[in-house]
This record gives C-alpha cells, sequence and structure tokens, in this order.
C-alpha cells in the first residue's frame, strides 16, 4: 500500500465490497450500474451479465468506439472469467498447454472419471494428477512475462484486464513465488493455521508481482491509468451461512 501511495496511487482504505459473489462484482464493473432488486433478490439477465463479463459491455463497446484493442489474462479457473471469442487478444491462457480451463469445476469427462474407480486407483499412484489443472492458476507473474512476449501484437490505445485469483486457494506459489507442491484434494482445508500461512506467503508474492509490472507499466508508458481492484476478502473464520446482520467485525473487515 505504501508503494502505491509513493507511486500517487489512489487508496481506498475503506473500501468494501458490494457483494459475496465475482460474478455480480465483475457484472457491475462493467455494465457501470448495480442489478435490480426484486423480491430482496437480484434480478439480472443471466446472459446480458455474462457477455458483459466476457467482454461485451458498455464499458468495452465505448472502448471500441474509440478504436481500443481489448487484452485479456483470465485466472484458467473459471470459464466464464477466461479468455472468449469478445476479446481481440487473449495475453496467457494455460490451455495453450493443458487444452481446457475449467479450474474447480473441471469439464464434464473430468466429472464422470471422479465417479469411478479409476479416480482411486489413479490417487494412489499419483495425487497429482487430477489435480494438475487445479494448481496450474494464473498468475500476475505470469501476465507480466507474457506482456513483454507480445507487446508486437498489441495495437495502441488498449484495454488490458487481467483477473486472477491471487490469493486465493489453492496455494501454489510461496512468498518469494516459488511454486510450492502439496496434494491439493486432501490438504488444502485441513489445517487452518496452515491454509493461513500459505494465504499470508501468497499474499507477499502478489504484492511483489504488481510492484514488478506496476513499475514496468510506468516505463512501458508514464500515461497509462492503472486500476487495481479486489474483491470480497478472505473467507477464514466467516460462516456465510448467517446473514449479514449477524457477521463478526472481523469476518466484514477481513
Amino acid at each position: 500500500v505504501k508503494f502505491l501511495e509513493d507511486s500517487n496511487f489512489f487508496v481506498g482504505k475503506e473500501s468494501r465490497s458490494n457483494f459475496l459473489s465475482t460474478f455480480l462484482s465483475m457484472y457491475t464493473l462493467w455494465s457501470m450500474q448495480y442489478p435490480n432488486i426484486k423480491e430482496e433478490k437480484i434480478d439480472i439477465n443471466l446472459r446480458t451479465a455474462r457477455d458483459a463479463i466476457l467482454g461485451k459491455s458498455i464499458v468495452t463497446d465505448i472502448l471500441r468506439d474509440l478504436d481500443y484493442m481489448h487484452i485479456r489474462m483470465g485466472p484458467n479457473q473459471a470459464q466464464l472469467q477466461d479468455c472468449s471469442d469478445k476479446i481481440d487478444l487473449c495475453l496467457f491462457k494455460i490451455n495453450d498447454v493443458d487444452g481446457m480451463a475449467a479450474g474447480s469445476g473441471r469439464n464434464i469427462y473430468f466429472q464422470i472419471l471422479l465417479m469411478t474407480p479409476l479416480d482411486y486407483l489413479v490417487n494412489f499412484i499419483n495425487p497429482y494428477i487430477l489435480d494438475r489443472n487445479e494448481v496450474l492458476k494464473s498468475n500476475i507473474g505470469n501476465a507480466y512475462k507474457a506482456f513483454i512476449e507480445k507487446k508486437h501484437l498489441i495495437s495502441e490505445p488498449f484495454l488490458f484486464e487481467a483477473n486472477v485469483w491471487q490469493p486465493h486457494g489453492p496455494y501454489v506459489l510461496d512468498e518469494d513465488c516459488n511454486k510450492i507442491n502439496y496434494n491439493l484434494t486432501k490438504n488444502i482445508w485441513s489445517n487452518e493455521d496452515d491454509t493461513i500461512d500459505k494465504y499470508l506467503d501468497e499474499t507477499h508474492c502478489v504484492n511483489k508481482q504488481l510492484i514488478e509490472f506496476i513499475n514496468y507499466i510506468n516505463k512501458f508508458d508514464a500515461e497509462a491509468i492503472i486500476i487495481i481492484h479486489s474483491d470480497h476478502g478472505h473467507a477464514f473464520h466467516t460462516d456465510f451461512q448467517l446473514p449479514l446482520d449477524k457477521w463478526e467485525k472481523k469476518s466484514i473487515n477481513g
């Protein structure tokens, strides 16, 4: 935060998330409006909302009219937030290697496999095989490296959006951004203290990657507009089933 302030960023220290859903947060960001509330439930057109998140929105339409190129990098963990046919350039996607980026949902073939005895056999031989796609989430370091490698494909002006799940389980990087290996399925929530430590380590990594990328962007284009947006905070010590007026203060501030 001090780095951002020293670099003349506006830092909204008292900001709060409007929703407990990335889907809704992203939709309001790109549609520039809040969804309607009907009978205390959110009332939106799901197809319109999906299109907005995938690159067809009020904001992107305006920028396209101004001849902006639209570049994206998704988390490679959620198809709705990954690259789509509505953008001009996908900066980085792990499914160039894997052929998929279904993340924790995976695709139908994985789902069927997980319901068979073969799942037990594969996990006995190598417990990381079926987890491999889940730990291949993209990070800000991937965006930085890919931007340098593909900047010859980028025309100005452009909008570049990177949606990453850092810090977000599965935690796969230590505080120095080195990869860590462990059995995701069996260990990710087995010990809360250990999980919190991994969360904190990856937070340190995020900060280092952000600083490095921001410094590069400032050298690449001193007039660039950079927006860093977080959403809901961590889920530790939080019972999401409670009504909001029953939440503890530490959960809200988390």
